[in-house]
């Protein structure tokens, strides 16, 4: 999970966000929706960010999903 957090406490956040995703999809998907070894990292500079989403998007093939905001999609040239 990649997610904007800010100063917030980003554990809190993501924590309540995998609850709730969890009750939402109980009756949908059986089992577990969420990796077993998650952890809270904040990301430090672009190449930390572009490291992280390329890592989300090679776990597809392992019938992970993936959403992206489409606000978020392509980041703006920094130049």
């Amino acid at each position: 999970m990649l997610f904007r957090a800010g100063n917030a406490d980003a554990e809190m956040i993501a924590g309540r966000a995998k609850q709730f995703a969890s009750l939402r999809l109980s009756g949908e998907l059986p089992g577990s929706i969420w990796g077993q070894h998650s952890h809270v990292v904040r990301v430090r500079d672009e190449g930390h960010y572009q490291g992280i989403v390329a890592y989300i998007k090679k776990h597809i093939h392992k019938q992970a999903k993936l959403w992206e905001h489409p606000k978020f999609r392509e980041i703006p040239n920094q130049e």
